[in-house]
């Protein structure tokens, strides 16, 4: 399972909004965001191996 199959429709409209607009130098508005704090961290949603 892909983390875009964890997402809802509305989060996963949201993030390809954030990665389609770019601004005059280019950047996403997505980048840009990261860059100034905005965004919150990406944390890994793997879960470990259960028992063997």
């Amino acid at each position: 399972m892909s983390i875009h199959d964890r997402m809802s429709p509305l989060q996963r409209a949201e993030l390809l909004r954030l990665l389609a607009e770019h601004g005059s130098d280019g950047t996403t508005l997505f980048n840009r965001l990261k860059k100034r704090g905005v965004l919150a961290p990406v944390t890994s949603t793997r879960r470990s191996p259960g028992p063997a």
